[in-house]
């Protein structure tokens, strides 16, 4: 009878964990939150405008900022915006780049911003968690004036900069157009495979779902961060007329790639129509 008993606790313990286990695994979906960013190009547009960007925050609902810095902002000892940036559970990443960058030679550049925001760090209580890249080393944004062997180029700086970053423990990710896959799909799963995220400027607005479908796969399947990079003039033709659309036209993006985070470029705009 002992031995009965027995084995019935043990089936019943047995369904009971397999009972739990899919029950953990819908909690962790549930929790996953996808990032909401804001690019941002003056420290001053924050700083002077502090309660205007509280509310921003939380209208947008942000919790990354790309952050472009001037050099002095690296010389300085006040560490008073990562402090506020901290204060309000805002990661943040130095935003750099110039086309330069992408030609022969364009690590040593690149380098030279990941040194800065290393040593930076290594001063300061609050840190800048990494560096995103915005390079666009094309002569334009048209697909047309960028060759293949620019490409080729531009890869291969990129891969000597995400080793280097990662030697220095530093997030790097890039800013990139929806096109590259047009010019070469081999060497823009290369530079996605070379970062730790992408950032893609998705502005072409009734095709934004279609644009965006090779770089998610390629970020899936190398386990990378990307967002949609939402161009901000609200009224305006060719863009979104306010962010009620925006988000909307977001909601069928996370259908079809639920991995899928948003950003908005960028700050001053906004502050501009409020």
């Amino acid at each position: 009878m002992k031995k009965v008993i027995i084995m019935l606790v043990v089936v019943l313990l047995f369904f009971a964990v397999l009972l739990f286990i899919p029950e953990t695994n819908i909690d962790k979906d549930e929790e996953k939150v996808n990032d909401v960013i804001m690019y941002s190009w003056n420290i001053d547009t924050i700083m002077s405008n502090q309660k205007e960007f509280e509310r921003i925050k939380e209208e947008y609902n942000l919790n990354i900022i790309y952050q472009d810095f001037d050099s002095s902002f690296f010389l300085e000892e006040d560490n008073s915006f990562m402090k506020y940036m901290d204060s309000l559970s805002l990661e943040v990443f130095q935003l750099a780049g110039d086309p330069s960058w992408g030609k022969t030679d364009g690590f040593l550049k690149i380098k030279k911003q990941i040194d800065r925001v290393y040593e930076y760090n290594k001063k300061h209580k609050y840190k800048i968690k990494g560096v995103i890249f915005d390079i666009e080393p094309y002569a334009n944004e048209k697909e047309e004036n960028f060759s293949n062997p620019d490409f080729l180029i531009y890869v291969n700086e990129i891969k000597k900069a995400y080793q280097y970053s990662k030697e220095k423990e530093l997030e790097m990710r890039l800013s990139i157009p929806y096109w590259l896959d047009h010019i070469d799909y081999d060497l823009l799963e290369q530079l996605i495979e070379n970062t730790d995220g992408i950032s893609v400027m998705n502005y072409s607005i009734d095709k934004t779902k279609i644009s965006i479908k090779e770089e998610y796969e390629l970020a899936m399947k190398y386990n990378k961060e990307i967002d949609t990079v939402y161009e901000i003039n609200y009224g305006k033709k060719n863009y979104f007329a306010s962010l009620d659309d925006i988000l909307n036209d977001f909601d069928k993006l996370q259908e079809a790639y639920p991995n899928l985070a948003v950003s908005y470029h960028h700050l001053k705009s906004i502050m501009n129509k409020n």
